[in-house]
């Protein structure tokens, strides 16, 4: 048998094929999600102690432990009309270990008027808490106890009676008496503490606070509320509303009044929303909780995310055309 072999005709060898190993699909593990909450929650207060907010916020905070499985701590971080609290509550981590009890002030009047690192925009909104009702508030040797007397002689003597106010609303309603032609020198506090304490101190003439800051001194002789807001829901014996003053209540009706709120920064995770809601519910439901909020003249006032939203929306609206108006 003849065995030929083919050298050099320039048929380069076959190239080895190497399998390469298959590998077996493995599982990503799932991503743990953490549980929430496994740390106490901070409730910000952007105010001082002693005032309307501040004490809503602490017995929010004693009702609402159990309901969150977490301690709330109220921090007050008072300053720049509110907006030092809020800010902080909207620079933090959204993970809904921080949250705001506001009033709606900082969040409709201040972005108008201050160079502030947050708008509107920036807010998530929760629930509203309670209803604040204002009190117009004299000093008891003012020898002035009514209304009617209070803004004739403001009339017929400007800027001779000093007035205490502590946020941009009660700010706001004094220009706009002062627009109506009663001009009281306008003197601002912190915080409705030191705004009520000013008048049983006898260091100004007249408060604009809250019905929370002033009944105790009230009831006690240190001063003498003569006006209250929300007719038919705070009730001081013996004491008018602002229903009884229709022309205070065309003056100032729009603006005098501010609801409560939790709010938050933008961007929580859906199911930690969705339990803060739950939680908050809860507590609103706790009968020691409204009956502490309206022995407090802040009756409680829970109308859900969207209308709280809503609502502030339109406030913040008001306040830009007031603004506007009075420059």
């Amino acid at each position: 048998m003849l065995l030929v072999v083919f050298v050099g005709l320039g048929c380069e060898p076959a190239e080895e094929v190497v399998e390469e190993p298959v590998e077996e699909p493995v599982d990503e593990p799932e991503e743990e999600v953490e549980e929430y909450p496994r740390r106490p929650i901070n409730l910000i207060v952007p105010a001082g102690a002693g005032g309307g907010t501040d004490v809503l916020a602490r017995a929010l905070a004693a009702n609402a432990g159990e309901h969150f499985l977490q301690p709330i701590i109220v921090r007050n971080v008072p300053g720049g009309e509110f907006t030092i609290g809020i800010t902080e509550v909207l620079q933090s981590e959204p993970d809904g270990y921080t949250l705001g009890l506001t009033p709606t002030d900082p969040l409709v009047f201040a972005p108008h008027q201050l160079d502030l690192e947050y708008d509107i925009d920036d807010i998530f909104f929760f629930d509203t808490v309670a209803l604040g009702a204002a009190a117009l508030t004299v000093n008891p040797e003012l020898g002035i106890d009514n209304v009617d007397d209070l803004l004739e002689y403001a009339s017929e003597n400007p800027n001779e009676l000093q007035i205490a106010q502590s946020n941009l609303r009660f700010e706001m309603c004094v220009e706009l008496l002062r627009d109506a032609g009663y001009e009281f020198e306008n003197v601002p506090f912190p915080d409705g503490g030191e705004t009520i304490a000013a008048i049983a101190g006898g260091h100004v003439d007249i408060s604009l606070t809250s019905v929370a800051a002033a009944e105790g001194l009230h009831e006690a002789g240190q001063a003498q509320i003569i006006m209250t807001t929300v007719p038919e829901i705070v009730e001081i014996e013996g004491v008018p509303t602002i229903a009884d003053h229709p022309e205070v209540e065309e003056i100032l009706g729009q603006v005098i009044d501010t609801t409560l709120g939790v709010i938050a920064p933008q961007g929580i995770p859906e199911e930690r929303i969705q339990f803060i809601e739950e939680a908050l519910q809860k507590t609103f439901d706790e009968e020691g909780f409204s009956a502490m909020a309206t022995r407090m003249g802040l009756p409680p006032l829970h109308v859900g995310m969207e209308e709280f939203e809503a609502s502030t929306y339109e406030e913040y609206r008001i306040a830009e055309d007031l603004i506007e108006r009075l420059e």
